[in-house]
């Protein structure tokens, strides 16, 4: 007999309180105020308990059922919650750094404020889910449902985000710095001013989107769609956009200094008033196929020729 049942029974005992069997539970043990620290906890169903200030530090806690229950200021410190169900639980600001939550089912849990720096979240669930200023940073987030979550001011940057789903998530205010993207999907998520610098996103398709403001500064998008896209005073310093469609996009007064633009496809794109100043490999073909005007900063290397107010010629310079 564990502490926690043998401690319980005496408490029962105590109080002399009418309990079956059957009734000797974990849940039970919580409702009386025993401690359960020292407790076998995996796969325990602690459905909707309310565990406050809990020391689980070290503990194995996979499999365990915290369906809705509420983990406030839980220590949870070198804590393995592999493939738990941890939908709507509450964890508000815990402490989660380095854990394993691989597989677990934290749909609609509140994870505002929480500390997941380093965890490893591979393949869970977070649809739903409330990471509002969350610390995201170098997490394992590998094709991590994040549909409909709220991650208003996380902090991704570094994170393995590999076909992960965002879509309709809510990312304002979120970082992406350095993160590794591909194959993410973002359906119908709002990326205006959002700060994707530094992260691989090759392959994406965002075609279509509003991606006013957005910082794309180092970012990597190669082969990336981003056809049709409103594009307006968005940054893409020393972006690679090589093999990147950009064709009927707005870029007016985008920022693209020291972008590599091999290959980018331009047609019908306008770059008005946009900065192309030191830019790599962009041909006067490219140039010819956009729109520009006379705001339009282009490489020293290439000459633009105003045959009209809005017709012109772009050549290599000599």
């Amino acid at each position: 007999m564990e502490d926690w049942e043998k401690n319980l029974r005496d408490k029962v005992k105590s109080y002399s309180i009418p309990l079956q069997e059957k009734d000797y539970t974990l849940r039970q043990a919580l409702l009386l105020k025993v401690d359960i620290s020292t407790a076998n906890l995996q796969g325990a169903d602690l459905r909707k308990a309310s565990i406050p200030g809990a020391n689980f530090s070290g503990k194995d806690l996979s499999g365990i059922n915290l369906f809705q229950a509420s983990m406030l200021g839980a220590n949870l410190r070198k804590a393995n919650l592999q493939n738990s169900n941890l939908e709507g639980a509450n964890f508000k600001g815990a402490y989660l750094k380095g854990r394993n939550l691989s597989i677990s089912d934290l749909s609609s849990a509140n994870l505002s404020g929480a500390n997941l720096k380093n965890a490893d979240l591979t393949k869970a669930t977070l649809q739903n889910a409330n990471l509002k200023n969350a610390d995201l940073t170098e997490a394992k987030l590998k094709k991590v449902d994040f549909s409909e979550a709220d991650l208003t001011g996380a902090d991704l940057s570094g994170a393995e985000l590999n076909q992960a789903d965002f879509s309709k998530a809510t990312l304002k205010g979120a970082k992406f710095q350095n993160a590794d993207l591909r194959g993410a999907i973002f359906s119908g998520v709002d990326l205006r001013e959002v700060d994707l610098s530094g992260a691989n996103l090759r392959k994406i398709d965002f075609s279509g989107k509003d991606l006013r403001k957005t910082n794309f500064s180092e970012t990597d998008l190669r082969k990336t769609n981003l056809r049709n896209c409103d594009l307006r005073e968005t940054n893409f310093f020393k972006a690679d956009l090589r093999g990147a469609f950009l064709n009927d996009s707005n870029l007016e007064e985008a920022y693209l200094s020291s972008a590599f633009l091999q290959g980018t496809v331009l047609e019908r794109a306008n770059l008005q008033k946009a900065v192309l100043r030191y830019v790599v490999n962009l041909t006067g073909e490219q140039i010819q196929s956009a729109r520009i005007d006379k705001l339009t900063k282009v490489p020293s290397y290439l000459e633009v020729l105003w045959t009209s107010e809005e017709t012109f010629e772009c050549k290599d310079r000599d």
